[in-house]
């Protein structure tokens, strides 16, 4: 991959942050979450870390269940989202 980055940009332009966060993205990518009794039920679960670190490597995140759903990150089992 950075054969490629490096063919397209001039060697000046070359940084490191823009590989790793590329990187990065691709780690979830495709994962569709949803979280169930890991967030306080008065707080807004997009400012909680668990919820912004997904999405920083790309996964996407739900409040519901949904056809798109892939995976279920849960503190307990036997909730219906679970």
């Amino acid at each position: 991959m950075f054969e490629r980055i490096a063919a397209r940009a001039p060697q000046e332009q070359w940084d490191v942050r823009g590989v790793m966060e590329a990187r990065r993205r691709r780690v979830l990518a495709g994962v569709h979450l949803v979280f169930s009794r890991v967030f306080p039920l008065e707080a807004d679960p997009r400012a909680h870390p668990l919820w912004r670190l997904a999405e920083q490597f790309g996964g996407t995140c739900s409040m519901a269940c949904g056809n798109e759903t892939t995976h279920v990150v849960a503190t307990h089992g036997g909730t219906e989202k679970v």
